[in-house]
């Protein structure tokens, strides 16, 4: 499975993230292509191309005239995501189910790695520095970069579990790295930093390297957050 996306792909991706979350919900109708062009800093063509994406994927209705829809009969796929974990746990439980998961995804990528994983985190890496000063599309790179970690395992449960687990928190996730953003100075830089020293340490199967880069990449904004 390839890592590198388009980026009706990655916008997408966001929209299916907020389904799963229940920021959107059945039956909820969506900004207008305008709107959500206007939000992602995209044309409205790359909108259309990724609302026809989750339209196939069933997640999307469009009525003619009327505009595009959550789909009414998502309760399946809502409850997989929250019978794993509840969006309203505590915030020191969320982080704790994250943490595990990706240390131990960290440590099998970096064993199972091929150099297409390498190739394709690297292109993820170097649209996240072209989307500096861009917070939302900043965003959807940096959720892409870990779930790119879980793709490197080859383990196809891993890569399911971590997808659902962190489509159930994304928006703890996000609310956490705003704050950390809007109290720690040079904060965009020293994150994509960060992540270019973890995808080094993945590049050279360094397991020990790689598993305290990113424990220390997961620990610092939930301090920061968690202090307030």
């Amino acid at each position: 499975m390839g890592l590198t996306k388009k980026t009706y792909e990655v916008v997408a991706d966001d929209i299916e993230r907020k389904i799963r979350s229940g920021t959107f919900k059945p039956g909820d109708r969506l900004e207008t292509i305008e709107r959500q062009a206007d939000f992602y800093h995209v044309a409205r063509s790359t909108i259309r191309e990724a609302l026809g994406l989750l339209r196939a994927k069933g997640l999307v209705e469009t009525i003619q005239g009327d505009g595009t829809f959550v789909a009414t009969d998502m309760n399946t796929l809502l409850n997989e995501s929250q019978d794993i974990i509840s969006v309203s746990s505590e915030l020191k439980h969320v982080l704790e189910v994250r943490r595990i998961l990706e240390l131990g995804a960290i440590s099998l990528a970096v064993q199972n790695r091929t150099e297409d994983d390498v190739k394709a985190l690297r292109h993820i890496v170097q649209q996240m520095q072209s989307a500096l000063g861009n917070e939302d599309l900043s965003q959807l790179y940096d959720a892409k970069f870990h779930a790119g970690i879980s793709v490197a395992t080859h383990n196809p449960l891993v890569e399911k579990m971590m997808t659902s687990v962190m489509a159930s928190i994304s928006k703890t996730i996000q609310e956490i790295r705003r704050f950390w953003m809007q109290y720690e100075e040079g904060s965009f830089q020293a994150l994509l930093e960060e992540h270019k020293a973890i995808l080094d340490a993945i590049e050279q199967q360094d397991e020990e390297r790689a598993i305290q880069l990113l424990s220390h990449h997961l620990e610092k904004p939930r301090e920061s957050f968690i202090s307030l």
